[in-house]
């Protein structure tokens, strides 16, 4: 049957690249982060239910398709994404170094923003404990899929500045400043992200600093990285997206006012005994990529021809406020409407995957592209972005990202605003220095 041979080969090629990236030296890799994706937001729920789906052939086609483009994607570009200084194993002798003046100016740019926005969203609710219990999903809908747009724009770039300045603080010692200024936005995202997830992923990246921090300093001046336990990283890892699970649907609760004292204790409890099944209830994205499937075969929708690659991302940059009737630009919230319903209260967003996105671009043709463009569109930004001093934690930051664009849609609007501001750093706000290679971790 092609989806449980899908799923075996899945978990083949996560323990192949497991062992390979540790092999190499390398912490984590976007490998077998892909490809653990792919068995948990596509594979595990249907492996577990064995749902009639599962025994649809034609459907499965689709999956295996995605599997090959992901596979395929995945072994043309090499190990080395997560290393600082190195890009294809040759070591960089030419950075950029952002001036001083300019790291400072936007650090306290971004930081004011981050704490007004604390501060206001506290307002507005009316306490701290309020915050956990609002929806913003629903509840600030308008301003995240509506608009906006300028103002993200604008604040990812002092964003960016400002993370390579508190990492300058943890390089040089200042950890328990670092600690403090990268506690700040996570308390941002928690308070203020759509999906508790950015959150999430604030807390993964911080961790892997510091894992990764103190294991280089064991091979400090050593021309190869030492080999990492595959048993370690597995044994972390699983304990880890099972926590992950339980905080997404426990947030999800929350928001929903479950912990509210309007609740019973009756109510409490059987929602508590069946927080693990509700956990599996959010992977739900298979089912959702055969609606989408089933839409296509009924002629109820009509393929967008690849306008969710080459055209909405574009018109994101047109403010809303001289396009008021500028039409959705997301994928998910778009096929959302036209699969499912209106979005709004108790309406949320569906996702698809970059696999429906896909398929609804091109059909077999797109799924099998979608993680192609998916991996080598990020692959390469990255490539460029890396070529800064102190821009390995941004590079942690978009790597983890991933995951939640992996479950959505491709991030091409981001990608290339990511672009569009180190560019723009590397024109008017760096100069060029020569990095030694004999003091970089390079293979």
């Amino acid at each position: 049957m092609i989806f449980n041979f899908i799923s075996i080969l899945l978990i083949l090629f996560t323990l192949f690249y497991v062992i390979k990236s540790n092999k190499k030296g390398y912490l984590i890799s976007l490998h077998y982060i892909l490809t653990i994706c792919f068995f948990i937001f596509i594979c595990l729920l249907p492996l577990l239910l064995q749902t009639e789906i599962v025994f649809d052939q034609e459907f499965n086609l689709i999956i295996l398709v995605a599997f090959i483009g992901l596979i395929f994607s995945l072994q043309s570009i090499p190990f080395d994404i997560f290393n600082p200084d190195t890009i294809n194993y040759k070591p960089i002798k030419r950075k950029f170094e952002l001036n001083k003046s300019f790291l400072n100016f936007c650090f306290y740019v971004y930081l004011y923003y981050l704490i007004f926005g604390i501060l206001n969203v506290i307002i507005q609710s009316g306490s701290i404990f309020e915050v956990f219990s609002i929806n913003r999903l629903e509840e600030g809908l308008g301003v995240n899929y509506l608009g906006g747009t300028a103002v993200v724009m604008l604040m990812r770039f002092f964003k960016y500045v400002y993370y390579i300045k508190i990492y300058f603080m943890f390089t040089n010692n200042k950890k328990n400043k670092f600690y403090f200024f990268y506690i700040i936005p996570m308390i941002y995202h928690q308070f203020t992200a759509i999906t508790r997830f950015d959150f999430v992923v604030m807390a993964i990246v911080l961790l892997l600093i510091v894992i990764d921090s103190k294991r280089l300093k064991k091979i400090k001046y050593s021309s190869k990285l030492k080999k990492i336990s595959t048993l370690k990283i597995i044994f972390w890892t699983f304990p880890l997206i099972i926590i992950v699970l339980f905080y997404m649907r426990t947030a999800n609760y929350a928001r929903s006012g479950f912990f509210n004292d309007t609740k019973t204790n009756a109510e409490v409890s059987m929602n508590v005994t069946t927080l693990a099944a509700s956990a599996l209830s959010d992977l739900n994205y298979y089912n959702a990529l055969h609606d989408l499937y089933e839409h296509d075969q009924k002629k109820t929708t009509t393929k967008e021809y690849g306008l969710s690659w080459f055209y909405y991302p574009l018109i994101n940059f047109v403010p809303r406020t001289l396009w008021p009737n500028k039409p959705l630009t997301a994928f998910s919230p778009r096929l959302t409407e036209e699969i499912y319903w209106k979005i709004g209260p108790g309406r949320p967003v569906a996702t698809f995957t970059i696999f429906g996105e896909g398929y609804f671009q091109f059909g077999l043709l797109g799924v099998f592209f979608a993680p192609i463009f998916f991996v080598y569109s990020r692959y390469y930004s990255i490539k460029y972005i890396k070529k800064f001093v102190g821009s390995k934690i941004v590079v942690y930051l978009i790597i983890f990202s991933m995951i939640t664009y992996f479950r959505g849609e491709q991030p091409i609007f981001h990608v290339l605003l990511d672009l569009l501001c180190f560019k723009i750093i590397q024109t008017f706000f760096s100069r060029t220095v020569e990095i030694n290679p004999k003091l970089s971790f390079s293979k």
